[in-house]
Order: structure tokens, then sequence, then C-alpha cells
């Protein structure tokens, strides 16, 4: 089986499972498959699969082992949420797939992957910014002046970007240290302030091993000037943060899969735990009337917490969509807009909730397969349009150090919700 050939390297940000149980199990479905157990290799593979699901080896190897004990349903079914993952998983010659080979939903995986490959594009590029340089991760708006403000994840600042087309930088690490790589940003319309979290990267300039899983939340007044900062040191890496009609504001935290909640009067306090829940919280999308908190995990798709009874239920998605990579969500009248870029070709989805809103009437592809979709992070909602961020430049990092000598501008993509 080719797979077993591949390193595997599994990441369990948050979740309370140890590595050495995950491995133990992986390395029993590696020894079951060389004496032939094929029972065992499934047995085994299903269980590492639950301590950490979606990754692209355990689900390789989990589909072989489906095909070597009969179960070619499964096997093809598997196999088909391997390559929503990544279009160009390589299945041909594989002999533990030999059994499929009869199977009509097993040829209708080729037809598949160049679907998944195809481009589409349903946006139109709203601007391109001179501000590749800070490496942006999110954006946020001033309806009122009609400003954007940008995060950098390497230079740890965030700039504005004006009506007239001027860039100005707000703030930055060389005046507060406690400012890290800026991910999730808002701006409180209500009460004019910009709220930010950051988090330490090793992609920020300065960085070394002390600053590692400290994290702060910002809120700025239009000048700059900070009003409230709170640094957290431990396991943390806030991602995102939501608004509320109150003011205050909601908090993930990406280390702990935890949510917290701040105010310009009080002190972060936990005010979730999904650490039993999800394995990488990202992005926070609240309904309308505030019933709903949406929530995304990297790794196993997108949840709702009833604000009600604190109930915590998945969402389910089309056999069309993957569950895995989702990074900022998005709310507008019962429909979820999802940047996913944690799939291959990365690409944006308009998903229409059903009456439940823990279904999918229809899935949308926004933005598919696009050269400029280097990395799709965060955007904004202005009305029924939305911008993004499309070329996040995390793939222009060379042995520790940014170039974006090959990254033109920063492109801003419009989608229009009718």
């Amino acid at each position: 089986m080719k797979t077993l050939l591949l390193i595997i390297a599994i990441g369990l940000s948050g979740q309370s499972i140890a590595q050495d149980s995950l491995m133990y199990y992986y390395n029993k479905s590696t020894e079951a498959y060389k004496q032939k157990d094929y029972p065992l290799f499934l047995s085994s593979l299903e269980k590492a699969n639950s301590l950490r699901p979606n990754h692209p080896t355990l689900v390789y190897n989990l589909a072989a082992a489906y095909s070597l004990n009969d179960n070619q349903e499964k096997s093809i079914k598997t196999l088909k949420g391997l390559i929503l993952m990544n279009s160009k998983t390589s299945i041909e010659g594989d002999s533990d797939f030999i059994s499929l080979n009869l199977h009509a939903e097993f040829l209708e995986l080729t037809k598949l992957k160049e679907s998944l490959e195809q481009r589409f594009q349903n946006s139109r590029v709203y601007k391109q910014i001179e501000i590749q340089n800070i490496h942006p991760e999110g954006m946020a708006y001033d309806n009122k002046n009609k400003n954007f403000y940008f995060g950098g994840v390497n230079k740890r600042n965030i700039v504005q970007y004006s009506q007239d087309g001027s860039i100005t930088q707000l703030i930055n690490f060389k005046t507060d240290s406690d400012i890290f790589s800026v991910m999730g940003i808002e701006y409180d319309q209500k009460n004019k302030v910009l709220w930010a979290c950051t988090g330490a990267l090793p992609e920020m300039m300065d960085y070394n091993d002390s600053l590692k899983g400290r994290s702060s939340i910002l809120a700025l007044d239009q000048n700059g000037k900070i009003l409230k900062k709170h640094v957290l040191e431990g396991n943390h890496m806030f991602g995102d943060l939501k608004i509320l009609d109150d003011g205050s504001v909601l908090i993930s935290d990406t280390g702990e899969n935890r949510i917290y909640k701040i105010t310009l009067n009080t002190e972060p306090e936990l005010w979730f735990d999904l650490s039993q829940k999800v394995w990488n919280l990202q992005g926070l999308a609240m309904s309308d009337r505030e019933e709903y908190l949406y929530l995304s995990d990297y790794i196993s798709g997108l949840y709702r917490i009833n604000l009600k009874n604190r109930e915590v239920e998945k969402v389910n998605l089309p056999e069309t969509v993957s569950d895995k990579g989702f990074d900022g969500i998005y709310y507008y009248k019962n429909q979820l807009i999802g940047i996913q870029n944690g799939v291959s070709p990365k690409k944006t989805w308009l998903l229409q909730l059903d009456k439940s809103g823990l279904g999918v009437a229809k899935a949308k592809v926004i933005d598919q397969a696009l050269d400029i979709l280097d990395e799709p992070t965060q955007g904004i909602l202005i009305d029924n349009r939305f911008l993004y961020i499309a070329n996040s430049p995390w793939a222009h990092y060379k042995e520790g150090q940014f170039d974006n000598s090959n990254i033109v501008k920063t492109t801003i993509l419009e989608y229009i919700i009718e």
C-alpha cells in the first residue's frame, strides 16, 4: 500500500488525546497490514481515525482497509471524502483497491477529481492593495468613514486603508511588544472601536520560543490608541473574534479550543469550552437575533451553539462538501459563507441552510481553483457584499523568512449575495 511509505505527522492542537495513543493504533494497523490480518488492520485504523479524523494518511489507509475487508461501499465513500480534501490524490495502480474496479461508483471518482479542478469564479476583483509586505490575514471595515483595516501576521501591525487610497500604520509591535501576529479583527460600528486578536507565530518578526503560546486581545480607537489590552500566556492562539450587539466580544482560542468573552470594562473570561468537541477552532459567525453561534473546526467541520441551552451540534454538510479546512465563516440571512483553504484546490462556499439551521439545503461554489487563491483567509460583509482576502501569503516563507518578492499586490475579491 503506497501510503504506508509516508511519514505521518498529525497535529492534535487543543484535544486531550495523547499522541502516543494515536500512534499506537497507527503502528498497530501497519503491523497488521504486513501480517495480512485485515480485520485488525481495519479496526485499528477506525480507532486511529476516531482519535484524529480527516488526516489524509489515515483516510487513505482506512479506504484500503474497507476494500480488503470486502466493504466496497464504505471504501468508495471514504475515497470520495479523501478526494474532496485533495483532488490530486492518486489511487490508481494500488492493488488494495482491485476489488473496486468493477464498481461504477469507483470509476466516477476520476470524474469527481476533474470536476474539483475546474476553475469557477463568481466573484470579481474589488481592489488590489500594496500591503503584501505585512502578510495580511484579517480585515475589518468602518461603514461611516469607509476605511478598511488589515492585520499583519509578519509585521505584527494594523494598517488603515482609506477611501483615497492612502495606507496608514495604526499600531505595531515596535511601540507595543504585546502585539503579535494579528489574526482576526473587527470594527464595532456602534462604539467606534477596532478589536483585534493576536497570537505568537513563528512567521512573525522577532519571534522566539519564549513567546510560544502567548496571545493578546486589543481594542483601539480610530487613531490607534489602545483602549484595552489583555495578554494571556500558556497555550493560546487567538484566531478570530465576533462583536455582539451589546459591545462584548467573543474570541476563538485555537490553542485551547475555547471561546473567551471580553468587554472594554472587563477582563476576558471563559465563555465556552470546546476542548472535548473540536480539534482546531477557527472562525465564528453569529446568526440573526444572536440565537446561534456558528463555528468552524479546521479538522472536522462546522458546528452550532444554541445560546439558550448551550447545546453544541454539528452542521451536516452535503456529500459534495468536505468537512475539512474551513477557516473564516460568515452568516447572512440563513446562509453561511465559508472560506475553505484547508483543501486542494482552495475554494469559498455559499451554504444555504435548511429550516433547522443544522443542514444545508443548497451548496454553491463561489470561487474554486483560481490562480489568485494563493491562500484565502478572512473577509467582511457589507450589506449583501462579501469581500475577502484572496492571497494571504502563508506559502511565501523560506527557511523561516518571509519572501514577498513574488507577490504583486494583496487582492480583495467581492461576491454579491443574491
